[in-house]
């Protein structure tokens, strides 16, 4: 499945900024292809890679840490190959909200969602749909922050309060933590995402942090992750209290319970590589963080 084409420069690259610019263009941009495996991939209009099937079991263990159950209310931010939301589905929560910007991952989307009870559906960058959302038990997020654009798009956002929020924040990952936190989460809500294990760190005063790291394997045509382990984190909100920068967290094995779904290649059951991560952690690159991006 393919995106209409976008307009090209005279060099013959995707044009934005004939297009309409920001992340809307960005994300009419998105394409379904084929890897060099033929597996599919998500793709941008410059090539980048977006998703990849080798991201799948570590999906899996960022879901599993949330530790989901019929009673929550679940927000993911970025359907994607729909990865994490499958896995979200197979522990049947109360409610389960998706933000979704992609033309082409919408047209997914949808008919996926309208056979599940309980799935909503929101078009749109997390910037501009959270305010009109409420508060969530378990939160995941994997969105990919285009450079630039992301923080352009956080000034279309309709409140103030998240605008002065994100721009006092050290990086994506950090706002979009502050923001959720302080405003779409309880006391035990859980967040976990996509993370690389790049020295930032994420401790905050207002959540405990826990996190493992995990094998993984990605192949060698994968351009945006080098390394043979990812980092599963956790943050548990402890108060309402604003998240002061401070390293004072305790930092612990995650518990990963055993999946109730058995006979799968997802079943998340312990690993004998699985350690404790350090404190520190960020964003990946192809995700967007505040010092680099793919």
């Amino acid at each position: 499945m393919y995106s209409a084409p976008l307009p090209t420069t005279a060099a013959g690259s995707p044009d934005l900024q004939a297009a309409g610019g920001g992340i809307g263009a960005w994300a009419h941009s998105l394409v379904f292809t084929c890897d060099a495996n033929g597996e599919e991939e998500l793709l941008d209009a410059h090539g980048t890679q977006v998703m990849m099937p080798w991201e799948r079991p570590y999906m899996v263990r960022c879901v599993d840490a949330l530790e989901i159950d019929s009673s929550s209310a679940v927000l993911e931010v970025g359907f994607g190959c729909g990865y994490s939301a499958e896995r979200i589905q197979r522990y049947h929560p109360r409610v389960h909200c998706i933000i979704e910007c992609a033309d082409v991952v919408l047209e997914r989307l949808r008919p996926w969602a309208a056979v599940r009870p309980g799935v909503e559906v929101h078009a749109g960058t997390w910037q501009r749909v959270l305010p009109s959302l409420g508060v969530f038990d378990r939160i995941f997020f994997d969105d990919f922050g285009a450079p630039g654009l992301a923080e352009a798009e956080m000034q279309q956002c309709g409140n103030e309060a998240y605008r002065l929020r994100y721009m006092a924040a050290r990086s994506h990952m950090h706002a979009f933590l502050d923001i959720v936190l302080e405003w779409h989460a309880r006391p035990g809500t859980r967040v976990s995402g996509y993370l690389s294990g790049t020295p930032v760190s994420l401790e905050r005063s207002d959540t405990r942090y826990v996190c493992q790291r995990m094998p993984v394997r990605p192949p060698a045509h994968c351009h945006y992750f080098d390394d043979t382990v990812a980092t599963v984190p956790l943050w548990i909100k402890e108060s309402s209290a604003p998240a002061a920068k401070d390293d004072t967290a305790a930092i612990e094995p995650l518990p990963i319970r055993e999946s109730s779904v058995s006979g799968t290649e997802e079943s998340p059951g312990k690993h004998p590589l699985d350690s404790p991560e350090t404190k520190d952690a960020q964003t990946k690159r192809k995700r967007h963080d505040s010092t680099t991006s793919k």
